[in-house]
């Protein structure tokens, strides 16, 4: 198949864990055949091309607005995410299209089904998707995603102040709402841990659309006979010992 995984941020340009997890998510569709591309967001002044193993990899500069950080990183971002990234879907006609983060999925997901018909999946990273305040926390430091609107209100007064929190709640009930709504175009939802599921539903989105596919590691080859390998139960545990066998310096837990 034809995939084109569009990402906010893409290897090299590391932010976080989530962009490593994205290469090796297009490098495994890669490796077992599938004509992979990648359209990805920069916040350079150039277009840049590359190609990295094998992955034609497209950089587009997005513009920011110095009016409010939050609108320029939310539906101001997402819009020029969403034009942007369908001159890449015109040009390369994909199969499916991958939606690989947060940042990825508002509006993208309603246009892209609209106009291109097309397959649209998703990878969701962390629990923070439906947290408006981008916390995880309410007001009174409680867990809390998907907060009901007077709660919200207390949560925006206190992160951004009377003025900007006002401000920020009215905006949240449009931006809660429209991201419930950008969920029912995306067809397939893939959550990295089993926990996320149930944040998921409570966001909307059926059982039946969601999968749980954990993130992408690096299966190593053991070679330094310094290395002791111990199993325990479903782990194994690496330890790379010092020569004069004190506690080790690095200890790496795969689950297999």
């Amino acid at each position: 198949m034809k995939i084109l995984y569009i990402s906010r941020r893409f290897y090299p340009e590391i932010i976080g864990g989530g962009q490593i997890s994205a290469f090796y998510i297009a490098k495994a569709a890669k490796m077992v055949g599938h004509e992979v591309y990648v359209c990805t967001f920069t916040d350079k002044k150039k277009i840049t091309i590359e190609i990295i193993e094998g992955i034609k990899i497209y950089r587009i500069p997005i513009p920011k607005l110095n009016i409010s950080r939050i609108l320029s990183n939310l539906d101001y971002m997402y819009l020029q995410m969403v034009f942007l990234s369908s001159k890449i879907i015109k040009k390369f006609n994909p199969d499916i299209i991958h939606l690989l983060n947060f940042e990825s999925i508002p509006l993208a997901s309603i246009y892209y089904k609209l106009r291109f018909k097309k397959k649209i999946v998703a990878t969701v990273n962390g629990p923070l998707f439906g947290c408006f305040t981008q916390n995880g926390l309410d007001y009174k430091e409680n867990v809390c995603i998907n907060c009901k609107l007077i709660k919200r209100f207390k949560c925006s007064i206190k992160k951004w102040g009377i003025f900007k929190g006002f401000f920020y709640y009215i905006y949240s009930i449009y931006f809660m709402n429209m991201l419930k709504i950008s969920y029912k175009f995306v067809d397939k939802f893939f959550a990295v841990s089993n926990a996320m599921v149930p944040l998921l539903m409570n966001m909307d989105v059926p059982k039946k659309k969601i999968s749980v596919v954990h993130n992408p590691v690096i299966k190593l080859k053991i070679t330094n006979k310094n290395i002791m390998i111990k199993k325990l139960k479903n782990f194994i545990i690496y330890k790379n010992l010092q020569n004069n066998h004190t506690l080790p310096d690095e200890v790496k837990i795969v689950k297999v």
